[in-house]
């Protein structure tokens, strides 16, 4: 834990709005704020990555199956990310996930060494809100205080679990 630097926990479930204990979105420019510009991105990129997925689901799926645990995704806007996400997202049926991103501004908040996590109810996205899993209550108990910190303050800032 002590070798963590400027790692940004948060359980992406979440989101009403930042004075009522929701997170806005951060970052809008490249990315899809709205259900019908979040329709036709996917749209596009199911067009693009159809060869893509017809040649390479048998073996990767079929090597590994669909009951992947852990899945490692890049941070961007969709027109530099969005094919990535399409290949990983299209198969994530899972009720709850734990997001971990990285903290980009985690020098100006003098943060290093610690996991920072915030404390909204739901985190506001395309579709609407997405509500925080109770685990990030138990994982915040688990851990030692020295090793974390909740500050909505600091994710209210950050973009880079927005994708």
């Amino acid at each position: 834990m002590r070798r963590l630097t400027g790692i940004l926990v948060a359980l992406l479930t979440a989101v009403p709005l930042y004075g009522q204990g929701v997170r806005g979105l951060v970052d809008s420019v490249g990315y899809a704020v709205k259900p019908e510009q979040m329709q036709a991105l996917l749209t596009v990129v199911e067009k693009l990555e159809a060869p893509a997925v017809a040649r390479d689901d048998s073996a990767v799926w079929g090597k590994y199956g669909e009951n992947w645990v852990t899945a490692v995704s890049p941070h961007d806007d969709y027109v530099y990310a969005g094919r990535v996400y399409w290949h990983l997202f299209r198969k994530y049926h899972a009720k709850t996930a734990i997001l971990i991103g990285v903290a980009h501004k985690a020098w100006r908040w003098n943060e290093a060494n610690r996991l920072i996590f915030d404390a909204f109810r739901a985190w506001r996205g395309p579709w609407g809100l997405v509500p925080v899993s109770d685990i990030r209550g138990e994982l915040l108990k688990q851990l030692p205080k020295a090793d974390v910190v909740v500050s909505n303050a600091y994710h209210a800032e950050e973009h880079s679990l927005e994708a």
